[in-house]
C-alpha cells in the first residue's frame, strides 16, 4: 500500500505511452495508511509530470468488498 519506487516507475512508463495518465486511488476508512496521505505521496513524487492526474475514490468495503479473490457476487454489485 506504501507508494514506492515499482508503483513509480510503472507509472513513469504509462505516462510515457499516451497524451495523458489518469491514476485512479482508490481507498476505504478501513485501510491502514488513509487515503490522504497516499494522495500526498503520489502529488508529491508527480509534481514535474505534466501529462498526470490524480483522482482519489473513497469507496464502501460493505458494497464493494476489498478482496482478491473473484466472485459472482462482488462482480454484480
Amino acid at each position: 500500500m506504501p507508494l514506492h519506487c515499482g508503483h513509480l516507475a510503472l507509472i513513469d512508463f504509462a505516462g510515457k505511452q499516451c497524451d495523458e495518465l489518469i491514476i485512479l486511488l482508490c481507498y476505504t476508512d478501513k485501510e491502514p495508511i488513509a487515503g490522504s496521505l497516499r494522495e500526498e505521496w503520489l502529488k508529491k513524487n508527480l509534481a514535474g509530470i505534466a501529462n498526470t492526474t490524480i483522482i482519489s475514490y473513497r469507496y464502501d468495503e460493505y458494497l464493494l468488498p476489498n478482496t482478491s479473490v473473484s466472485s459472482r457476487e462482488v462482480s454484480l454489485q
